[in-house]
C-alpha cells in the first residue's frame, strides 16, 4: 500500500509540473498574439468644413483641408489634393488628356484611377464600378472623389457617418498607406 501511494504522489506532481509548464507556454507564447493591441488610425472630417482630424493611437492631429467635403448625389466627396499628405502617403498625377486623376502609393505598391465623369475605376488594373463619379469643383478648382470607394479600396475596417452633423470617420489598421 505504502508503494501506491509513493507512485500516486510522483504522479501527481508530475501532473502538477506539465500543467505548469503548459500555462508557462500559454502566457508567453500564445496569449501576446491574441491579445495584442489593434493599433488604428482614423481620419475625420465634416461636410463643409475644411478641418479634419487625424488619431493614430490615440495621438489627435488636426490638419487644414485645401476645401471642404462636399454631399453631391447621396455621396461625400472630398479634394484629392487632401489625399497627397504625410498621412496618407500618396502621391497625385493628372492627365488632362484623358482626364484621369492618378493616386498611387510607391512603398505599398498600390495605385487608382478615377476618371473625371466616369463611374468606373480601377484599382491596382482592376476595374471597379461607382454608384457616382468623380468631378471637378470650379468654384474652387478643385477635382473631387467619393471617399467611400477610396476608402475601401484601401482596407478601411468602418466608414461611419453621422447624418446630423455630416461627419464621417474613416478608420483602418495603422500602417495602412
Amino acid at each position: 500500500m505504502e508503494e501506491g501511494r509513493g507512485i500516486q504522489k510522483w504522479l501527481s506532481v508530475v501532473l502538477l509540473i506539465i500543467i505548469i509548464a503548459f500555462i508557462f507556454f500559454l502566457v508567453l507564447f500564445v496569449l501576446p498574439r491574441t491579445v495584442k493591441s489593434q493599433n488604428v488610425r482614423s481620419f475625420t472630417f465634416q461636410v463643409g468644413n475644411k478641418f479634419a482630424t487625424i488619431n493614430e493611437n490615440g495621438i489627435t492631429t488636426k490638419i487644414e483641408l485645401v476645401a471642404a467635403p462636399v454631399l453631391k448625389d447621396n455621396q461625400i466627396f472630398m479634394p484629392v489634393k487632401d489625399l497627397e499628405n504625410e498621412y496618407f502617403g500618396a502621391k497625385i498625377e493628372w492627365n488632362p488628356k484623358t482626364k484621369a486623376i492618378i493616386i498611387y502609393n510607391s512603398y505599398n505598391k498600390w495605385k487608382i484611377i478615377f476618371s473625371i465623369g466616369k463611374k468606373e475605376y480601377y484599382f491596382n488594373g482592376k476595374k471597379f464600378v461607382m454608384d457616382t463619379a468623380p468631378f471637378i469643383d470650379s468654384n474652387v478648382n478643385r477635382s473631387f472623389i467619393p471617399v467611400r470607394y477610396f476608402a475601401e479600396v484601401l482596407g478601411a475596417n468602418q466608414i461611419s457617418y453621422c447624418a446630423e452633423t455630416m461627419t464621417i470617420t474613416i478608420t483602418w489598421p495603422s500602417g495602412v498607406e
